[in-house]
């Protein structure tokens, strides 16, 4: 399909795949019929790991609740938890994510598109944008490096409206006008948040063919689904 790079193992741009996995078309994608495949199936209780990069496809059956985690390739565990002390469990709501499904808002580039965290753009940005917060003569970032760290980071992606939105994400940030804002709220910015993760999908080509099906099955306690919506 060329999408897949077979030598690294790797997807070329998201992880999601344009070919419909119940319905592939193999006029469009021919060489699919040499595909190798493997099938599993789950009961209640079961877990299965899939190796980092394997393609896979899934097919849920009637009402049911699964959890997956993804594991960062950047990241490492730490049984130490840097020293901190473990604390009590917390609820998913609580929860640091990069990626939503359908998405935060439906004004996102990314709305109703399965990124599957990828790419990562809280350490391509956001992280970055804030250690230089803390690097900055007071730990804190000035108005004009801010403005030329985003619209560097949006350059080349056709992002619209990106100034006057970098402008309202600095007001959101700096209220008070000050010129100067700390790394805690480079990270509270909702704002700011949006335009990370608009830049991200717009440089991967946009919404592309990687939209999911707009009609969703909307479920009632009764388990039927009588009343269907359109998402878009």
């Amino acid at each position: 399909s060329g999408f897949y790079k077979k030598g690294r193992h790797e997807a070329d741009g998201s992880d999601d795949s344009p070919i419909d996995g119940e319905r592939v078309d193999l006029m469009r994608w021919p060489a699919f019929k040499d595909a190798k495949w493997y099938n599993a199936t789950l009961e209640a209780g079961d877990c299965l790991y899939t190796p980092a990069l394997l393609l896979h496809y899934v097919r849920s059956f009637g009402r049911n609740v699964a959890g997956m985690t993804m594991f960062q390739r950047e990241e490492r565990f730490d049984p130490q938890c840097n020293g901190e002390t473990l604390g009590e469990p917390k609820p998913l709501s609580e929860y640091d994510v990069m990626w939503s499904f359908p998405e935060e808002d439906k004004s996102l580039l990314g709305w109703n598109v399965v990124k599957m965290g990828y790419p990562n753009w809280k350490r391509r940005y956001l992280w970055s944008l804030a250690k230089r917060a803390r690097k900055s003569e007071g730990k804190k970032l000035q108005k004009q490096d801010f403005l030329k760290f985003v619209q560097g980071a949006g350059k080349g992606s056709g992002l619209k409206k990106l100034k006057a939105r970098t402008e309202a994400a600095w007001s959101e940030m700096d209220p008070a006008g000050e010129g100067a804002v700390d790394a805690s709220a480079i990270f509270r910015s909702r704002q700011l948040r949006f335009i990370f993760k608009d830049i991200c999908v717009a440089q991967e080509g946009g919404r592309g063919e990687q939209e999911e099906d707009v009609e969703v099955d909307r479920y009632d306690l009764k388990g039927d689904t009588q009343k269907r919506k359109m998402e878009l």
